[in-house]
C-alpha cells in the first residue's frame, strides 16, 4: 500500500511505464489520464521532480502518446513538461534516476559515458551526474521526433538546435544529420554525423552517411580508431574502407573489400546485399541474385536493399519469384517502401504501367528519398514517351545517390528530349567519377554518337575501349553495332555483316537478352526473319517479359511472308523449321 501521496502517484507511474514497456498502449493511455488527473489534484503535495512528481506524470503520458503515434497531442504534453522544467530554473542538480521517465531511462541507458557527462565511468555510474538540463534535452528531442513524424522538418531542426550542444546525444545528432540532409543542408549534415560518430564510434550509420556524403574514408576511420576495442579494429576498418570505395563508385575494389569483410563477418545480410548492389552496378546480374539469395537465407526478415533485389528479379523476368518476394516483404513491413516498389514492378510485368506509377507514389509517400522508386519511375516515364518527367525522376535519384543507374537514366532522359549538351555533361561527370567503368565510357559514347562532326568517330573509340576493359559489356557491343548500322544505312546492298559479327562475338562472352534482341533487330533489317525469330525467342527464354523481344515478334508477324512461302523466300532449310544462324 502506498504510504504517501507521492507513493500513490509513483505507483501509478510505475504501472503506466510497465504497460508501455509491454506495448499495451491503449491501457497505458487510459491509465495515464487517471495518473495525470490524480497528480494534478495532488500537485501541491508532490515533489517537484522525480518519481511521484507531476512533471514525471506529464512526461510519461507524453511518451505514451508518442508511442501511439498521436504526435500532435504528445507535443502538447511535452510542452507542458518544458514549462514545468522552466519553473525549476535554479534548482540544484538531481540524480538522473529520479528525473527520467521509465521510457527515457531505457532511451539513454544505451548511451556511452561520454554522452552522460562522465568519460571516465560507464553510463550506469554516470547517471548520478545527470541534471535537469539533460532532462530538458530529452524533452526537446522527443518534441523534435514528433514534429519530424508530422513532416514538420524545419520546426524539428529548430527544436534540436535549441538543445545545448554539450547535452546532445548520439541519437540526437543522428536525427539532426538526417533532418539537415533531407533539407539539403550539407555542411551541418556532415558536422552532425561526425559529432555522432565521435560520441559513439559504433554508430555505423553515421559512418556510412559520412562516406556517402563524400567524406574521406581515412578521415572517418580516424574518428573511430582510437575509441573502438582492439578486437573490432580489423573488421571495422574494412567496413569503412568498403563503404568508402562504394561511395566513390569504385566498384571493383569495393567488391574486393566486401568479400574480405564477409570472411570476417560471415553470413551477414548487410554485407551480402551490398555485394549484390555492386554486382548490379557492374552488370553482373547472376552474382547479384546469388548474393541476394544468400542474404535472404541469412536474415529472411531484413528489408535492407530488398527494393534492389525486387528490381533484379524484375530484370530477369521471374514473375513467380517477384510475386512471392512482394508478398513476403508486405508481410514483414507494409510501411516500408520496398514492398510497394515490388508491387509496382509486378504490375509492370503485367503491362499495367499506370498502376505501377500509382504504387510508386505510395512508396515515395513512405520515403521521400527512396532511390530505387525514383529510378523505376523515371524508366516508366521514358517508356511512356514522357522524357521531361523522366528527367525529374532521375534527377531526384541523382540528388540522393549518384550511382551508375542514376547517371544512366538521366543521360537517356536528356537524350530523349533531346538535350544533348546536358546529356554529355552528365555522362562526362559519370565518367569522371567512374573512370575505369566500361558502362560509364559507353554512356559518353552514346551521347557522342548523336553529335555532329567527329562525334561518331569518338564514340566508336569509346565503345572499343569499353569492350577492351570488359568483353562482357553488352551495352558497348550493342552501341558499337548501332554505330555500324548507322554507317551502313545508305548502303542498300549492305547485309550489316560487321554489326552481326560484333553481336555474335558479344554473345560468346555474355548470354544477355539485350544482345539477342539487337541481333534479332539486325536480322529483321536484312529480311532474315527465321534468324530474327530465333533470337527473339532466345531473349524471351531468358526473360519472358522482355518488351523489346515481344515487339520484335509482332513486327515479324506483320512483315514476314506466310510460312508456306518460306521455302521460296529463304530456302527449304527454314521451311523445315531449322533456325540456322
Amino acid at each position: 500500500m502506498p504510504k504517501t501521496q507521492a507513493d500513490e502517484i509513483g505507483n501509478l507511474q510505475a504501472q503506466v511505464a510497465e504497460l508501455l514497456a509491454d506495448e499495451v498502449l491503449d491501457s497505458a493511455a487510459l491509465l495515464g489520464t487517471v495518473m495525470l488527473s490524480r497528480s494534478a489534484k495532488l500537485r501541491a503535495r508532490l515533489p517537484q521532480v522525480g518519481v511521484g512528481s507531476h512533471l514525471e506524470s506529464v512526461l510519461l503520458f507524453a511518451d505514451v502518446l508518442k508511442r501511439q503515434g498521436e504526435n500532435k497531442r504528445a507535443i502538447e504534453f511535452y510542452n507542458q513538461a518544458l514549462t514545468l522544467r522552466e519553473n525549476l530554473r535554479g534548482c540544484p542538480s538531481t540524480p538522473a534516476s529520479s528525473l527520467l521517465s521509465e521510457t527515457s531511462k531505457r532511451s539513454v541507458a544505451a548511451l556511452p559515458a561520454s554522452l552522460a557527462g562522465s568519460k571516465e565511468n560507464d553510463f550506469s555510474r554516470s547517471q548520478r551526474g545527470l541534471d535537469l538540463d539533460m532532462l530538458e534535452a530529452h524533452i526537446r528531442f522527443s518534441i523534435a521526433r514528433c514534429l519530424s513524424a508530422l513532416d514538420m522538418s524545419q520546426a524539428a531542426i529548430r527544436m534540436l538546435e535549441s538543445i545545448d550542444a554539450k547535452h546532445r546525444t548520439a541519437s540526437m545528432l543522428l536525427w539532426m544529420g538526417k533532418l539537415y540532409e533531407s533539407s539539403g543542408m550539407d555542411r551541418p549534415t556532415v558536422s552532425s554525423y561526425r559529432e555522432a560518430l565521435r560520441s559513439q564510434p559504433y554508430a555505423l550509420r553515421a559512418a556510412t552517411s559520412l562516406l556517402r556524403l563524400g567524406v574521406n574514408a581515412n578521415d572517418v576511420w580516424q574518428v573511430c580508431q582510437g575509441q573502438v576495442a582492439a578486437a573490432d579494429q580489423a573488421w571495422l576498418h574494412r567496413f569503412v574502407d568498403a563503404h568508402g570505395l562504394m561511395s566513390l563508385n569504385q566498384y571493383g575494389p569495393a567488391l574486393q573489400q566486401f568479400h574480405k569483410l564477409s570472411q570476417e563477418v560471415p553470413n551477414n545480410s548487410h554485407v551480402l546485399t551490398n555485394m549484390a548492389y555492386i554486382n548490379l552496378q557492374t552488370d553482373d546480374l547472376d552474382d547479384a541474385l546469388t548474393h541476394f539469395r544468400s542474404a535472404r537465407r541469412a536474415d529472411p526478415t531484413s528489408m535492407e536493399n530488398m527494393d534492389v533485389y525486387a528490381r533484379a528479379i524484375y530484370e530477369v523476368g521471374d514473375e513467380t519469384r517477384l510475386n512471392s518476394l512482394t508478398r513476403e516483404l508486405m508481410d514483414i513491413d507494409e510501411k516500408h517502401p520496398a514492398p510497394w516498389l515490388a508491387v509496382a514492378l509486378f504490375c509492370d510485368t503485367k503491362g499495367d504501367s499506370m498502376s505501377a506509377l500509382k504504387f510508386l507514389g505510395k512508396a515515395l509517400e513512405l520515403d521521400h528519398h527512396h532511390v530505387a522508386s525514383y529510378q523505376f519511375k523515371g524508366l516508366l516515364h521514358l517508356r511512356m514517351s514522357q522524357p521531361e518527367l523522366g528527367v525529374s525522376a532521375f534527377y531526384k535519384s541523382y540528388s540522393i545517390r549518384r550511382d551508375y543507374f542514376a547517371y544512366q537514366g538521366l543521360v537517356h532522359a536528356y537524350m530523349s528530349i533531346p538535350k544533348l549538351s546536358d546529356a554529355l555533361r552528365t555522362a562526362k561527370e559519370a565518367l569522371q567519377l567512374m573512370p575505369k567503368n566500361p558502362r560509364a565510357i559507353v554512356l559518353v559514347g552514346r551521347v557522342l554518337a548523336q553529335t555532329s562532326g567527329d562525334g561518331p568517330k569518338k564514340a566508336k573509340k569509346a565503345y572499343l575501349k569499353a569492350l577492351k576493359l570488359d568483353p562482357k559489356c553488352h551495352e558497348a557491343a550493342i552501341a558499337l553495332a548501332d554505330l555500324n548500322i548507322e554507317e551502313e544505312k545508305h548502303n542498300f546492298m549492305s547485309e550489316l555483316k560487321p554489326a552481326v559479327e560484333i553481336l555474335q562475338e558479344a554473345l560468346r562472352h555474355s548470354r544477355r537478352e539485350e544482345l539477342h534482341v539487337k541481333l534479332g533487330d539486325v536480322f529483321v533489317m536484312n529480311g532474315r526473319y527465321p534468324q530474327a525469330l530465333h533470337h527473339y525467342n532466345a531473349a524471351l527464354s531468358l526473360n519472358s517479359n522482355c518488351y523489346s523481344a515481344k515487339e520484335g515478334l509482332e513486327r515479324i508477324e506483320s512483315e514476314m511472308p506466310p510460312r508456306d512461302e518460306w521455302d521460296q523466300s529463304f530456302g527449304p532449310e527454314y521451311a523445315m523449321g531449322d533456325q540456322v544462324l
